[in-house]
């Protein structure tokens, strides 16, 4: 079970990982702005690269537990008809916030278990502010939309951080949830938590 969105995961997870840590500058007003600017790029890239493989481990899972709108989600896909009636595929567009809330509640449904994150603290407000920073450095529209200021890089590794805890906290639940709920054990997922917990720091709001 799980043999190919388990292994995608955990790879992609430790990959992307890679890149972060490989990019995070030094802490101070010196630090090259070229390098704060990859750094949030990294982050998002995990965030976001994390976020769609949990999805499609979810979905491997027990794909009975979603509604038909919710596999097609999951798979970020939405459906048209064409002028001669034929059905078609496309990639659905999804609002990067609702979507991070999505794969934290699909790793939980597929594994009946009721854990999800705390999203109304400060680590979520910052991950929501972090978006932002993104979305201005990704489509900038004046010189100024390219700087990240050191207030700027506090939120961004806030956001990293509360990322990280809540998805190797919800981890731990879902490989407890799958093997006392199904009697399933995954031991990718299981390597996945070691390679979360290897930079897991505790998030308090």
């Amino acid at each position: 079970m799980k043999t190919t969105s388990d292994k995608l995961f955990s790879e992609l997870f430790v990959r992307l990982l890679d890149d972060v840590i490989a990019l995070t500058p030094p802490k101070g007003a010196d630090s090259p702005p070229v390098l704060r600017r990859s750094y949030v790029r990294a982050v998002f890239a995990l965030i976001e690269g994390s976020t769609f493989a949990a999805k499609q481990f979810a979905l491997d899972g027990l794909p009975d537990q979603f509604t038909t709108a919710e596999q097609a989600l999951l798979r970020e896909e939405e459906y048209s008809l064409d002028d001669q009636g034929r059905a078609r595929t496309r990639t659905a567009r999804l609002a990067c916030r609702a979507n991070i809330r999505l794969g934290f509640a699909a790793l939980a449904k597929s594994c009946d278990v009721d854990h999800v994150p705390k999203f109304g603290g400060q680590g979520w407000e910052n991950l929501c502010t972090a978006i932002t920073i993104r979305d201005r450095l990704m489509h900038p529209k004046k010189i100024h939309d390219l700087d990240v200021t050191d207030e700027d890089m506090a939120v961004v590794v806030s956001a990293f951080q509360w990322f990280v805890a809540s998805q190797t906290l919800c981890l731990k639940e879902m490989i407890v949830g799958m093997a006392d709920n199904h009697g399933f054990e995954i031991p990718e997922a299981k390597k996945l938590l070691e390679s979360m917990t290897s930079c897991y720091q505790p998030y308090s709001e």
